[in-house]
């Protein structure tokens, strides 16, 4: 009896796709300086989950506007594909790009996790980690902010 080679191969197909679908927590680049008077007062955009984007903004402590000329910041949200999904929702890659009003990069923040109502869900940790930068300005005594 002639045995196959599809056990192994299926055993690496496996691998191969559920290292993709693997979880990456937020992983934050900071590129300038954040006023300490700065309001988190953000314009959003995004290619998908609007609403559900901005309520972990907001639950982060951000405060999204609807009109870009009262935002001093602008965030683009991009949700990838699905890449893995069980009842609860499906793992994406995340990409949170924050700039000045004016269009000057401040940070940028990917990761890869669970959407949808999985929880921790990724968009929560992204905003919050988002939100860390607005929190070491409002603790550095040198900053002014309470």
């Amino acid at each position: 009896m002639r045995r196959g080679r599809s056990g192994p191969v299926l055993l690496l197909a496996l691998a191969a796709s559920l290292s993709c679908a693997s979880i990456e927590p937020p992983r934050m680049q900071v590129f300038g300086p954040i006023d300490a008077e700065l309001e988190p007062v953000v314009y959003v955009t995004t290619n998908r989950d609007r609403e559900v984007v901005l309520a972990e903004l907001t639950a982060a402590g951000f405060r999204p506007t609807s009109d870009l000329r009262e935002a001093p910041l602008v965030l683009e949200v991009k949700l990838g594909r699905s890449r893995g999904s069980r009842d609860c929702g499906s793992i994406r890659n995340v990409f949170y790009d924050l700039r000045h009003a004016g269009g000057v990069r401040i940070a940028v923040v990917k990761a890869r996790g669970w959407t949808g109502q999985c929880r921790p869900t990724i968009l929560s940790e992204v905003s919050a980690e988002l939100a860390s930068l607005f929190l070491s300005v409002s603790a550095d005594p040198q900053s002014g902010r309470p």
